[in-house]
């Protein structure tokens, strides 16, 4: 009698226990994703600088693959020639207008404080130099200039990590690749390859279409300064092409230096400025963006211009840098994992035909 009782006590007592493992499961997975999460927070800076340095070696890869296919360079020293052939370019370029680029900064500096208590004046704003000095007095804008500075050092310093583990990267991406989907299940190694394939080319095709745009910008810039008469042309072109890789934001930092300088000079050369940059924008976006996105990732306006200020608001510069080809990568690891395997909705990806 004592047996049966205790036989028909046992599934009650595990029926009473399954719910408390339920919650404690719960809890414990609760607990694990609040942690991961943190700990994930506190390193992101370093993600990013690692997802930027994954966008470098795509760089040079990229440019890897184009001297292997044109002009036949053998694949193990295409690489390295592509790495010395980019930073020689660069530094060549600087080199050559280096004097120019020098003279142009160094009076822009002078000039623009000047220009900007004009412009101050005649928005009604008086004794902006003033103020500026009652500031440093009280060592606000000096403590701001510690912090720019020791911010500036740890961005080159970044900068240059990014470069060095860009090219390692470059040199031997399938020990990467394998590495990372190792992480995985068998059972999903192939779904992950497949997508981290599809991302590959698209941010191959971004990086692509923005140069073109880059060059572009610079291209028409350069001399539509130089037409109108702004001094300075050729550093407010090289200025304006740099900042196009900062979509929205970029040609308007960029144009403001411009404006400034062709407010000093008076008449009505400031409004011929601010027509050639409207030009050059409109052309831009109306011509050359519908064309490149053709072949790269095609992003509903909304969407570049929510994830810049999103990054931007949580990572700062490097967000803002970095928000696009983010931006690019998760676009197509959803059209792929999500949309194509798991939905079996059939989208189209950057660089295929399919």
């Amino acid at each position: 009698m004592g047996e049966r009782r205790d036989r028909t006590d046992r599934p009650d007592a595990n029926h009473a226990a399954t719910p408390v493992r339920h919650m404690m499961t719960v809890v414990l997975l609760g607990v694990a994703l609040v942690v991961g999460t943190f700990l994930v927070w506190q390193v992101i800076g370093v993600l990013l600088l690692v997802f930027a340095a994954f966008v470098v070696s795509s760089i040079f890869s990229m440019v890897a693959k184009h001297l292997h296919r044109w002009l036949r360079i053998p694949e193990p020293i295409a690489l390295p020639t592509a790495i010395v052939l980019i930073t020689a370019s660069i530094g060549g370029f600087f080199v050559l207008t280096g004097a120019q680029l020098r003279s142009g900064a160094e009076e822009l500096a002078r000039r623009l404080p000047q220009d900007v208590e004009a412009l101050a004046e005649r928005l009604g704003i008086r004794d902006l130099t003033g103020q500026m000095g009652e500031a440093l007095q009280n060592g606000e804008a000096l403590w701001n200039i510690v912090n720019y500075t020791g911010g500036l050092a740890s961005v080159l310093t970044g900068l240059l990590v990014v470069i060095v583990a860009g090219a390692f990267i470059a040199a031997s991406p399938d020990t990467y690749r394998r590495g990372f989907l190792l992480l995985f299940p068998g059972h999903m190694r192939g779904r992950i390859d497949r997508a981290i394939s599809a991302t590959s080319r698209a941010l191959e095709l971004w990086l692509v279409s923005k140069v073109i745009m880059m060059l572009a910008v610079f291209a028409a810039t350069t001399p539509g300064l130089y037409f109108i008469g702004v001094p300075y042309a050729l550093t407010l072109g090289i200025l304006a092409g740099v900042l196009e890789f900062i979509p929205f934001f970029g040609p308007i930092i960029a144009a403001a230096p411009a404006l400034l300088v062709a407010l000093s000079e008076g008449g009505t050369m400031v409004f011929w400025v601010a027509g050639l940059y409207l030009v050059i924008q409109q052309l831009e976006n109306n011509l050359l963006v519908p064309l490149t996105q053709k072949y790269a990732v095609s992003l509903p306006p909304a969407v570049p211009l929510f994830s810049i200020l999103l990054f931007a608001s949580l990572f700062g510069v490097l967000g803002l840098l970095l928000a696009l080809p983010l931006t690019v990568v998760v676009v197509v690891l959803i059209k792929q994992l999500y949309v194509r395997d798991v939905l079996g909705e059939h989208v189209s990806l950057p660089g295929t035909d399919d």
